[in-house]
């Protein structure tokens, strides 16, 4: 069997978090029914700690794969740590672009 480039792996079902000081803003994207096209649904979670489960019961229930998460400062900590032990995540240090070339890091790894 081949190995497979960590850059070069495709993910079914992916996600993109958006962490700001007041919300979390969550965008899964799936394969559509048709070749081709992808089907998303965006939800905004408010960023306090009772509703931090909430986005990570959605991408369970959505099976999503890898989350990207954006956000500046430390306010990515709260949210990474309760996904970290469910989903892929990586970081992308601020900016979306820059996601295209991040690392990921497997939850339980430390």
């Amino acid at each position: 069997m081949d190995e497979v480039d960590e850059h070069e792996r495709l993910f079914e079902r992916a996600a993109g978090i958006d962490i700001a000081k007041g919300e979390v803003k969550v965008c899964v994207r799936v394969r559509g029914s048709r070749s081709g096209y992808r089907r998303q649904e965006i939800r905004t979670f408010p960023a306090v700690t009772a509703e931090l489960p909430a986005p990570g019961d959605w991408l369970r229930i959505a099976q999503v794969q890898l989350v990207v998460m954006e956000a500046i400062g430390t306010y990515w900590k709260p949210v990474f740590y309760a996904l970290e032990d469910d989903v892929e995540c990586a970081g992308s240090g601020g900016q979306p672009r820059d996601a295209a070339g991040v690392g990921t890091r497997r939850a339980g790894s430390r």
